[in-house]
């Protein structure tokens, strides 16, 4: 018995082993993966706080160089899979510094900081997306399509900022005119936007 037990877990060695070959083999297409997940994270944030997106990225993106860096030169052989595989280290790990940040700095917001401040409306938009419904089980498609509105604001230091809106306050919305909206400072300094009410304007 004691033989055939032994057998049983080399052969489930081996096939652990295979796996996790085949899981390296293809790991710079999971970290891409996870790295878009992240920065998807990260856009939501971004939204939700007063600051321009390129300047995150940059800060993030020089971050990460150096960790990445040193984690992938170990394996450095000039290759195109090399490549590769440093880009989308680098790529996973920026993303993942911008979206650890935002959310620290958006969820950690001081409530004492919480002041109003008037904006004005550059401009208002509206597009169509689709919701995705699954029809087999390794096909999704395009389902019912539903309305998003959003507003582009410009404040007093001269920053544009564009977020989404419920329709009645899109209606009520005009260039030009003057949103109040309630701001508080992040974890890290960064300034959040909390609630926002429209105050008219002209047509």
């Amino acid at each position: 018995m004691i033989p055939v037990r032994i057998a049983k877990l080399e052969n489930m060695t081996e096939k652990a082993k295979k796996l996790i070959r085949r899981l390296t083999v293809y790991r710079p297409v999971w970290v891409s993966l996870a790295g878009i997940m992240a920065a998807g994270i990260s856009s939501c944030y971004i939204e939700r706080t007063i600051v321009d997106a390129w300047i995150v990225a940059g800060i993030s993106a020089a971050i990460a160089v150096v960790p990445v860096f040193r984690l992938v030169k170990r394996g450095d052989d000039g290759s195109v899979w090399y490549i590769f595989r440093f880009v989308s280290s680098w790529f996973l790990c920026g993303a993942m510094i911008s979206c650890i940040v935002l959310a620290l700095n958006c969820h950690m917001a001081d409530p004492v900081t919480m002041h109003s401040e008037q904006v004005t409306v550059e401009s208002k938009r509206s597009e169509t997306r689709y919701r995705s419904r699954r029809v087999r089980r390794n096909h999704v498609a395009r389902g019912e399509p539903y309305k998003v509105y959003r507003v582009a604001v410009r404040f007093e230091n001269g920053t544009v900022k564009e977020f989404s809106v419920p329709l009645s306050r899109y209606n009520s919305a005009r260039p030009g005119g003057q949103f109040v909206i309630d701001v508080s400072r992040g974890m890290f300094g960064l300034p959040v936007l909390h609630q926002h009410e429209c105050s008219g304007g002209r047509k």
